[in-house]
């Protein structure tokens, strides 16, 4: 006797695939859809078309859409023409795949209300139709932190001759729309600084006039430098300028900056950089001994250069490094605490290395 048996309720495994990345090269979104790869998807399909919505922040690059098709193997087949979505394939064979890829702008100002946020996820649904009938959906999430709004950095230029430190502010290395952009930079005290000293540029080196540069006296014996840069909108501006050291008896100097304005989102970016300018130092030998002098916060290493036998001598060095800042008086006292060494007077002498 014959027997039969309906199954019912089997579902297809999703025949379209999404995924996507941020370019750091273009500054764009570049997304892939793959149809009817999976053993258990891959099935023929009538009439393949895809469909994908873009969210309002995302639109599609001009000429960026390309159609391979492969076989079940992923050796490449064909190269297939689009313009825009939806996408018509055409019949789509059990052995056939479909990859779909397209890069997609970003406008900022169409992300969180125009205001700038550092975290940042875009979501894209991709749809696969068998003719008029829905067989498919995926969607894909990219993920991207943006650089910042404000950043401070410093260098120190201090030498024999040079007593400058150098301080760059990146404003808006995330080329957020922004606007009524005013940075304020307090300078530490014990250093100076003028209009003069403050450079403006963008990032193919242009020169920038800011609308306004002005310095005054702030608390605690710092100077407050406010730059009015106005409507910069989404370029990447860099602010340098050099200050000069006025008081070497500060060891450091921590430098903050802030930034106002349109499109910068909820509270005042900032950031701050220290710079611990080189000490009077002197040549470290070994073996050595250490000595005190004028002013009290120096010091330095006295080493043996060498030995002579037969002459019993001992040729000693002393070696002054006033890169910090200059000495105005100076006395070493040295002395013999092991019996059986004498000074030669006609031995002793000092040059002048720099």
């Amino acid at each position: 006797m014959p027997a039969k048996a309906t199954v019912k309720g089997l579902e297809r495994s999703n025949p379209i695939e999404k995924s996507g990345v941020y370019n750091d090269k273009t500054e764009q979104l570049d997304w892939k859809i793959i149809v009817n790869e999976s053993d258990e998807s891959g099935g023929e399909i009538d009439e393949a078309i895809v469909r994908d919505e873009l969210a309002d922040e995302l639109s599609l690059v001009e000429g960026s859409i390309k159609v391979h098709k492969f076989n079940s193997n992923w050796n490449w087949i064909e190269e297939k023409s689009a313009e825009k979505f939806p996408i018509n394939l055409g019949q789509v064979g059990s052995d056939e795949i479909y990859q779909i890829t397209f890069s997609t702008n970003i406008d900022w100002s169409k992300v969180n209300d125009g205001d700038y946020q550092r975290d940042n996820e875009f979501t894209n649904h991709t749809e696969l139709y068998d003719g008029e009938m829905k067989i498919g959906e995926n969607d894909a999430t990219v993920k991207y932190s943006r650089q910042s709004l404000l950043e401070k950095s410093g260098t120190s230029n201090v030498d024999y001759d040079n007593k400058t430190l150098t301080w760059t502010i990146d404003v808006n290395k995330a080329k957020h729309p922004v606007n009524n952009v005013v940075v304020t930079d307090l300078i530490p005290k014990g250093l100076s600084i003028s209009e003069d000293d403050i450079s403006i540029k963008d990032e193919e080196g242009n020169e920038i006039t800011a609308k306004s540069i002005t310095t005054s006296d702030a608390d605690d014996g710092k100077q407050k430098v406010r730059i009015d840069l106005g409507n910069i909108g989404d370029k990447h501006i860099q602010i340098t300028y050099t200050t000069k050291i006025e008081d070497f008896e500060i060891d450091s100097f921590d430098n903050a900056a802030s930034m106002e304005g349109d499109g910068i989102g909820e509270g005042t970016p900032g950031d701050s950089f220290t710079i611990n300018p080189p000490a009077n130092s002197f040549n470290e030998g070994t073996p050595g001994d250490s000595f005190t002098i004028n002013p009290p916060a120096n010091s330095f290493n006295k080493s043996f250069k060498s030995i002579d036998y037969n002459n019993k001598t001992i040729e000693w060095e002393l070696k002054v490094n006033p890169i910090r800042d200059a000495i105005t008086s100076l006395e070493i006292v040295d002395t013999f605490p092991n019996k059986g060494l004498i000074l030669l007077p006609d031995t002793l002498a000092y040059y002048l290395i720099h």
